[in-house]
């Protein structure tokens, strides 16, 4: 069989994913959170083994660096990285048990949250500007923010919290909001999700340093998750 007929469930074949990820991704080494040598090689290979069917969500593309927004111990030994959706229920729900697993793991455990807006994508670059600009503290209390708001994640909340935390005017907001670095980095995030094959929210990977990655599909209750962490900290 050529590669022109190896195609995944949704009919995209490898050259046409090396393409997709190709677009999606020029000029990406100059984006927020790339970390790899060669990121674009990375997602162009992740892409075929995502055409082919071999794709797997339980590896990251694009390896926890100093960019990502992450709530914890930078340096702890779990890592959770969090694909997440504000338009979400279940993200809803989750998140304040990844808060609760953080505080009672503050040293061992560390939180990277990732876009992947299906439903809210307004909210994603809004969380994202916010980050971008008033850094990592800003954007974990803008994030909690609107999730405990939720479903009422307004214009009027989001441009009032983002106004709170320290951004002059409703329209400088705004305009950073919709600004291409901001769009370019939750399009990354989410390009990311769909080549490891991701197809709903919340999406989890829990990691150890040196040991096995542990994925996490869906709103998990804060005891399942707690004991993922704990049997990947006595490995």
């Amino acid at each position: 069989m050529s590669t022109q007929e190896i195609k995944n469930k949704n009919g995209l074949s490898i050259p046409g994913a090396i393409v997709l990820a190709g677009i999606i991704i020029a000029g990406a080494i100059a984006l927020p959170r790339m970390s790899g040598v060669d990121t674009r090689t990375a997602m162009e290979e992740a892409a075929v083994r995502t055409a082919a069917g071999t794709g797997s969500g339980n590896e990251l593309i694009n390896s926890v660096n100093s960019d990502d927004f992450v709530r914890g111990d930078r340096d702890a030994r779990v890592k959770i990285v969090e694909f997440s959706d504000f338009g979400c229920s279940f993200c809803a729900s989750f998140h304040p048990t990844l808060a609760r697993v953080v505080e009672e793991y503050p040293e061992d455990v560390a939180w990277v949250y990732r876009h992947l807006p299906f439903r809210n994508i307004k909210a994603a670059q809004a969380s994202e500007c916010v980050g971008q600009r008033l850094g990592n503290d800003a954007f974990w209390s803008y994030t909690d923010k609107l999730f405990e708001s939720f479903p009422a994640i307004t214009d009027n909340l989001m441009e009032q919290e983002a106004v709170r935390l320290g951004f002059a005017t409703t329209e400088d907001f705004w305009e950073c909001q919709s600004s291409q670095a901001v769009v370019d980095a939750v399009a990354l995030d989410s390009t990311e999700a769909r080549l490891m094959g991701v197809s709903g929210t919340p999406y989890s990977l829990i990691m150890v340093e040196g040991g096995r990655n542990v994925p996490l599909r869906g709103a998990m209750e804060y005891e399942q998750v707690k004991q993922v962490v704990e049997l990947l900290l006595s490995e």
